[in-house]
């Protein structure tokens, strides 16, 4: 089944020519309270646009955008859709009839996803609130239908969205189409090859954690932490406000991607050496904890955990772990070592009691899982 994202505006009340001054203006929730006023209004605009034959040239001109661009994109009953739309009234209205319409005239079955805070009657709101939630509700689905990659409609809704949506679309190689209002092409966007600047995330993503993790991270604490040459760069993807930091909607999705690319443990220097000169022990690390393939995990008190791995001849492998907001490896037994539990367990329990006594010293360690 394919996917197809569709950002929704006001375009079916313009082409349906209703009067609006019951809601003009009005929150979403209006309708909640009016729910005849919001189905005589469906009503009135399905009257007045049904009548249009979607296969002739000069009748799908005077259709609204979001339902030219859908019929030129085929959407029908094998098709997902969503319609991502804006928290007012309005596009309550014009969702609620797209909705209606696609089920009559595509037989196709449509989700409404209202994107909270997204208006620009309040520009703080949009910003802070807005842009959030629509990143959010996009990578969402994005990610839910990766294996048949959805198609992003971005033909309706506020155009203050489009560069949002079409730098998400680029990132997560996402094809794009768009149709203008009173033309009838169907415009494809392509996918170019955009580079993140990862090194960004590699040299502070100790800030960036804490970011995710906490919401009253002061700038006072992490200025001093970031280099002169990087200021540039961290302003588009932190934000401050009143020495509150917080990620911009762009250095979220950037952030999300990076977490996508690596995976973040805190090893010991004995690991590191061990890690750093086995190939398998690193294979280990990758499939299995980035992927939390950890079915083969001996639970220990106190929070720690065994990942047992048993491989041919020598490369049976032991780590001894744990996980408090981050993955902290302890020790690592491999081999022969590996394949003799009172070697490895004897070796664990001193391991474990140091770092109760918080007298082993951790470092940072990437390891790229795509």
């Amino acid at each position: 089944m394919k996917c197809v994202i569709t950002t929704v505006g006001t375009s079916a009340i313009e082409k349906a020519g209703i009067n609006t001054d019951t809601f003009k203006d009005k929150p979403y929730e209006y309708f909640d309270t009016f729910r005849e006023d919001l189905a005589k209004k469906k009503r009135e605009i399905y009257e007045n646009l049904s009548k249009y034959n979607l296969k002739v040239s000069e009748h799908l001109k005077k259709l609204p955008a979001e339902i030219k661009s859908l019929a030129k994109l085929r959407v029908d009953e094998n098709t997902k859709n969503y319609l991502l739309v804006s928290d007012t009234a309005e596009c309550r209205l014009c969702s609620e009839f797209l909705k209606d319409y696609m089920k009559e005239k595509f037989s196709s079955e449509a989700d409404i996803k209202r994107i909270k805070g997204l208006q620009v009657k309040a520009l703080q709101i949009f910003q802070k609130e807005g842009l959030y939630n629509l990143v959010d509700t996009l990578l969402d689905i994005i990610n839910f239908y990766q294996s048949s990659v959805p198609v992003l409609n971005i033909t309706g809704g506020y155009k203050a969205t489009i560069p949002y949506l079409t730098i998400i679309a680029q990132i997560k190689k996402v094809p794009i189409y768009y149709i203008f209002e009173e033309e009838e092409n169907l415009i494809s966007i392509p996918n170019v090859p955009i580079i993140i600047n990862k090194e960004i995330f590699n040299k502070y993503n100790d800030i960036f954690i804490e970011l995710e993790r906490r919401k009253d991270v002061q700038w006072n604490e992490i200025k001093d932490k970031i280099g002169y040459e990087d200021n540039y760069f961290i302003k588009s993807i932190i934000y401050t406000e009143e020495n509150l930091c917080d990620f911009t909607p762009l250095g979220k999705l950037l952030w999300e991607e990076y977490k996508n690319s690596y995976i973040i443990f805190w090893i010991t220097a004995e690991s590191k050496i061990k890690i750093d000169d086995n190939p398998v022990i690193q294979r280990i690390l990758k499939d299995n904890f980035a992927k939390r393939n950890t079915s083969d995990i001996e639970l220990l008190e106190e929070g720690y955990k065994i990942f047992k791995y048993t491989g041919h001849g020598e490369h049976t492998c032991r780590i001894l772990y744990k996980e408090k907001d981050k993955i902290y490896i302890i020790s690592i037994a491999y081999g022969a070592k590996a394949s003799k539990k009172e070697e490895y367990r004897r070796e664990f329990e001193a391991a474990k009691e140091k770092d109760k006594k918080h007298s082993i010293t951790y470092e940072k360690y990437l390891i790229k899982i795509s």
